[in-house]
């Protein structure tokens, strides 16, 4: 019994020393030359796209085998803000107008790709007529809740949880005591 105590006594104060000590990273030694510290910066990759003479910008969603998705919900942005929310035709094309020269961010299917819209005319020749989404497959949406969420979340779960966290040390003892 007093092997017992001494390893409890030894894990408590243990455990309250690791806790009130920072984490030390012995692993994790000072960058190298050549290594930077920190997150590295990535700067999206913005592509130069046309207006049409009609002043609209056009484009597509379509899956990875080049199918175009109907319905698919598409945001026009602008400094992060919505300026025009549509949906694609059954062809998976869909159609913005009224907008001027300037970088907008096409946002469709879990993806954002940032534009450099220049007015007819003005776009270098590298610039494409129109954006093409090809929409991720590995993308998860999943927004319901499934059926481990609804097991944890159900009462008798939380209650044989607290049972069990009263009865198991209850037990160890009674046995210790035999």
């Amino acid at each position: 019994m007093k092997f017992r105590q001494t390893l409890q006594s030894f894990l408590v104060v243990w455990t309250c020393l690791g806790l009130s000590v920072p984490g030390v990273s012995f692993a994790h030694g000072k960058p190298e030359s050549g290594q930077t510290e920190g997150a590295i910066p990535v700067a999206p990759r913005v592509q130069d796209v046309a207006l049409h003479r009609d002043g609209t910008l056009q484009g597509a969603v379509v899956e990875s085998n080049g199918k175009p998705i109907e319905d698919a919900p598409v945001v026009i942005g602008r400094f992060g803000k919505p300026i025009a929310e549509l949906r694609t035709d059954s062809q998976g094309r869909f159609v913005v107008g009224g907008l001027e020269a300037g970088i907008y961010q096409v946002v469709t299917h879990g993806r954002a790709e940032h534009c450099r819209v220049w007015t007819p005319g003005t776009a270098p020749e590298s610039a494409k007529l129109g954006v093409i989404h090809v929409a991720d497959p590995e993308v998860a949406r999943g927004a319901g809740n499934g059926r481990l969420h609804a097991v944890f979340c159900h009462p008798l779960f939380a209650f044989a949880v607290a049972a069990a966290s009263v009865a198991i040390p209850i037990a160890i003892d009674s046995n210790d005591a035999s």
